[in-house]
């Protein structure tokens, strides 16, 4: 409810359809393409920059630690800034 207005919390999701929070949440659990995403995402935010192709394997390795952890959110943060993407980013260069 928002000021007195029903609230739609449906939708569609790649055909998929959901009611709410806990449903859409589900759909993301289920889908395989969501542990890649997320720890994707991360380290992208982490080194700042979009990954090259020759961090494939850092990526691939963050991917397969965060499913084998049940996709335990610390323990991807934790990867990540172990990995050596982030530990070692070059610096920006100066203007």
């Amino acid at each position: 409810d928002d000021k007195g207005h029903p609230l739609d919390t449906s939708g569609n999701l790649d055909g998929e359809t959901f009611d709410g929070a806990v449903e859409l949440s589900q759909l993301l659990r289920d889908d395989p393409r969501t542990a890649a995403c997320v720890a994707r995402q991360l380290y992208r935010y982490a080194t700042a920059h979009v990954e090259s192709d020759g961090e494939a394997s850092q990526i691939d390795a963050l991917v397969q630690g965060f499913e084998t952890s049940g996709h335990d959110f610390r323990t991807l943060l934790t990867q990540v800034v172990q990995s050596d993407g982030f530990r070692f980013a070059a610096k920006e260069a100066a203007p």
